[in-house]
């Protein structure tokens, strides 16, 4: 036994696992910082006091191991980027003391523009976001290129932040071979931006040594760059075996409108799905049946599971291979079949699947996945809110809507209709609402104001943001009921100016 080796919490919990009488331990040899021995002629609580003083050393540090466990840390390189001005710190530190549901959003806002100009953080603001980091992916991406040398010497020494990845580390060749899964998605997708043709043709020359979850997580990478030489390995994919994997090429066969998949559909939806107008000029909604695609054959059978459009167990077979049809097949595709996707949107579905509006989810997939803003703005129509359709529709049709519902019964049914990006005539418009709803009797409206001014806090668009904060704080002059809100929202804007100003 080398008498210098210092008793380990590993050697402890050996000695714990199998009894200290057949597994001696050296307690005499324990860290120095720990005091002296624990003494006693039963090793036992010996034992168990030498574990308490581990644990305690343990936590204290914040690590798995205690501090004489701990690898070395790896030197600090010289940073290459600087520091922003004092100034700018100071109001970076203030988003931390905003509501706390939109602290990230705030952060990921200024640490974009850090990353973008060049900038680097101090050390002592990093431990709070490498924390926040863990959690929220999209904080954690854009932490990752302002966190310096520092930072990412921080980084290795707490297992817990290994998530944040720095940029040049995702694009090391050695990730592929050595790396994590999510490491190995991050440098497919790195490549992908680069050279689509390269990283499809690494992804396939080992797609059938990784397992189920990581060729689907590594397969749904090929939407970065998507394109038509990506469609016969997919194809490929369809006859692999794996229901999780043939799905997600599947999903991205559907982005690709010329491809043979698409094809495939358009002639099943032919059979599956029967639309009949009103009239002709179609002023009114039509009626949708469907009907169960059938196989006769066993070929035939495969083939329709192939695509997806095997029909599970239940009692709505054909409503489960409508809705993979709806959501698959591209909105400008219809047409072939004569009739719109804006026309399955507005008809009357009857009993034809089950559910509320089945149709509208898959379509809305559909809209998102072709950034179509015609089928987009009839499903918002239809109070159809899914995430993402609003940012497709022209600012000035949403605002065309929000005049209508808001003048009717149902005010509220305006937040289904806010996109994420605001540009300016959103924005004007916006503050042209919220003075509308706080001149109403009673403050009848503050609920409504109050979701407004907080969704308005990261998105009112930031080259104006000081004369939508000044607009904000004269319509707060209107209404009490409603003047805290909207005086924070001011505040908040102006915070965000003065994050802006001190970047050169």
């Amino acid at each position: 036994m080398n008498p210098d080796r210092v008793t380990t919490f590993a050697d402890l919990t050996a000695a714990a696992t199998v009894g200290p009488g057949n597994r001696p331990v050296a307690l005499d040899r324990l860290p120095a910082e720990f005091g002296s021995a624990p003494t006693g002629a039963d090793p036992g609580p010996a034992l168990l006091a030498a574990a308490a003083a581990y644990t305690v050393a343990r936590r204290a540090t914040g690590h798995t191991l205690p501090a004489n466990e701990l690898p070395d840390p790896p030197p600090v390189a010289a940073e290459t980027r600087s520091l922003p001005s004092p100034r700018y710190l100071g109001a970076f530190r203030q988003l931390f003391r905003q509501r706390a549901g939109i602290v990230n959003e705030l952060l990921v806002e200024a640490l974009s523009r850090l990353g973008e100009r060049g900038y680097r953080l101090p050390p002592a603001l990093l431990p709070a976001l490498l924390d926040r980091a863990i959690f929220d992916r999209t904080l954690r991406e854009h932490l990752a290129p302002v966190l310096g040398e520092a930072g990412h010497h921080l980084v290795a020494l707490n297992p817990a932040w290994v998530p944040v990845t720095p940029p040049e580390q995702a694009a090391d060749p050695a990730v592929w071979e050595y790396g994590t899964p999510s490491q190995r998605v991050a440098y497919l997708t790195a490549l992908r931006s680069r050279d689509p043709g390269a990283a499809r043709d690494l992804l396939q020359a080992d797609f059938d040594t990784h397992g189920t979850e990581e060729r689907a997580r590594l397969l749904g990478a090929l939407a970065t760059g998507l394109g038509p030489a990506d469609e016969a390995f997919l194809e490929s994919v369809l006859d692999g075996g794996s229901t999780t994997v043939a799905d997600v090429a599947r999903e991205l066969l559907a982005g690709l409108p010329d491809s043979a998949f698409v094809g495939r559909l358009l002639a099943r939806a032919r059979v599956a799905i029967t639309y009949t107008p009103t009239s002709f000029l179609r002023r009114q909604p039509g009626s949708v049946t469907i009907t169960e695609i059938t196989a006769d054959t066993e070929e035939d059978r495969q083939r329709l599971a192939r695509d997806g459009l095997k029909p599970a167990r239940g009692s709505d077979p054909a409503g489960q291979q409508v809705r993979r049809l709806l959501g698959w097949i591209p909105p400008a595709a219809w047409p072939a079949l004569g009739y719109t996707a804006t026309d399955l949107v507005r008809a009357d579905w009857g009993a034809a699947m089950t559910g509320t509006g089945p149709q509208r989810a898959p379509l809305a997939r559909a809209a998102l996945r072709y950034r179509d803003a015609t089928v987009a703005a009839a499903l918002l129509e239809a109070e159809a809110p899914t995430e993402g359709l609003a940012d497709l529709v022209p600012s000035a049709v949403l605002l065309r809507r929000w005049d209508i519902r808001l003048a009717g019964s149902r005010p509220t049914s305006v937040l289904s209709m806010i996109p994420k990006q605001w540009d300016d005539e959103f924005a004007v418009g916006m503050l042209r609402f919220l003075d509308q709803l706080v001149r109403a009797p009673n403050g009848r409206h503050s609920p409504l104001v109050t979701q407004l001014a907080h969704t308005g806090q990261t998105r009112f668009p930031i080259g104006e943001a000081a004369t939508y904060a000044a607009a904000l704080r004269r319509i707060a002059a209107v209404d009490t009921h409603s003047a805290a809100v909207l005086l924070d929202t001011a505040t908040t804007l102006e915070l965000r100016v003065a994050l802006l100003k001190e970047l050169p």
